[in-house]
């Protein structure tokens, strides 16, 4: 399935297009939505500025610069968006994360992808791959395939296996997400009354959306995946251990993360 014109955002006419509306627009009415749809053409345009590319430093990084910290494979991510196959190009996104409409909106992509894009580096302007990989993840949510993708992509078979992860912060949630991908028992324990940490209380809604990128994901990782939230929850008050230790206070499994 294509994406359509609405998941994105000015990039119609150059590669490295951005947001195009008035600040005054932004300020009575930013949404990630409203910031992804605001042009009528160049659907896949902005992809197809990659076509033929044989450099990888999008990816890998070059100089000053690191590429991309997920290690997407972004060249091959590009091409499926150019060649209109939208699922193929958000089964790449969620092999790294299942955050990526969140982290394409806060990562820093001119000192990284965008920065050690060819075309960006021989004079022209370096391709939006912000602006691709957001619609992408977003176009996931919409349509339900990222729901779709997660449950074809678990392991059927529980290991038997459990873990506690303190902390739902990003590093938490990450953790979560591939642990349970990989048929572990997943119980998330977060001081805060919703998961999320900086994403959900230090981002304002201005750079991301909440409601509309991570809680989505969070909701999918909790029906598919079995993701357990314990929230308004401080380890301390309460107890748990590693299985083998006894106590009615305990709740007992096989691994901690913190």
């Amino acid at each position: 399935m294509a994406l359509t014109p609405r998941h994105f955002q000015g990039m119609a006419g150059k590669p490295g297009g951005g947001l195009t509306l008035p600040v005054d627009a932004r300020a009575d009415k930013w949404s990630t939505r409203v910031q992804l749809r605001q042009t009528s053409d160049g659907t896949e345009q902005s992809a197809n500025y990659c076509s033929g590319c044989k450099s990888s430093t999008c990816s890998s990084g070059q100089g000053g610069h690191t590429g991309c910290p997920f290690g997407h494979n972004i060249r091959d991510t590009m091409s499926n968006v150019a060649n209109k196959n939208t699922g193929a190009a958000l089964a790449l996104q969620l092999q790294k994360t299942i955050f990526e409409s969140a982290y394409s909106l806060l990562c820093p992509q001119q000192g990284h992808c965008e920065g050690t894009c060819f075309n960006g580096r021989n004079g022209g302007d370096s391709v939006a791959i912000k602006s691709v990989q957001q619609a992408v993840a977003q176009w996931g949510l919409e349509n339900g395939e990222i729901r779709k993708y997660v449950a074809a992509a678990r392991v059927k078979k529980p290991n038997g296996k459990s873990i506690a992860i303190i902390g739902g912060g990003f590093a938490g949630l990450e953790a979560a997400y591939h642990l349970a991908l990989n048929g572990w028992k997943v119980e998330v324990y977060d001081a805060n009354a919703k998961p999320g940490g900086l994403g959900a209380y230090g981002i304002p809604p201005t750079k991301m959306n909440y409601d509309e990128t991570m809680a989505p994901s969070i909701q999918i990782m909790k029906d598919v995946l079995g993701v357990e939230f314990h929230q308004n929850t401080i380890v301390g008050d309460t107890s748990i251990s590693l299985r083998g230790k006894k106590g009615a206070h305990y709740v007992s499994f096989d691994r901690l993360c913190m």
